[in-house]
């Protein structure tokens, strides 16, 4: 398989291109890119079915993953199983983990608190 880059600046494109990659069930795409494409209804319903893996990566103007984009990214991306993302609180990730309940692999960077696991 190989990867494809698009300079994409519409949703409606978008959902047109993921149309055409029937194929396609993963997203690599920057969180300034993403957040706004999930006003648009119809891409949200397609992306939630399709995209299995998403990497939301950051440039130097973005700022890790804040709460709110974290309940609005599960709601469009419920049926996701991986996610690799920039995430600054630890209730966050906790935010993700109860909602997204088919999530198996997590890459998460970083956090700004110690994570401790009690066996």
């Amino acid at each position: 398989m190989t990867n494809t880059c698009y300079m994409i600046s519409s949703s409606p494109l978008l959902l047109e291109i993921l149309k055409e990659l029937s194929y396609v069930s993963s997203l690599e795409i920057e969180k300034h890119t993403l957040l706004p494409f999930l006003n648009n209804h119809q891409l949200c319903e397609y992306l939630n079915r399709k995209i299995k893996t998403l990497d939301i990566s950051i440039n130097f103007i973005d700022y890790p993953i804040t709460s709110n984009e974290v309940d609005l990214i599960c709601k469009t991306f419920s049926n996701f199983e991986q996610l690799h993302c920039y995430m600054g609180e630890l209730d966050n990730l906790l935010s993700i983990l109860r909602q997204c309940l088919k999530l198996s692999i997590i890459n998460i960077q970083p956090i700004s608190e110690d994570i401790y696991i009690h066996a």
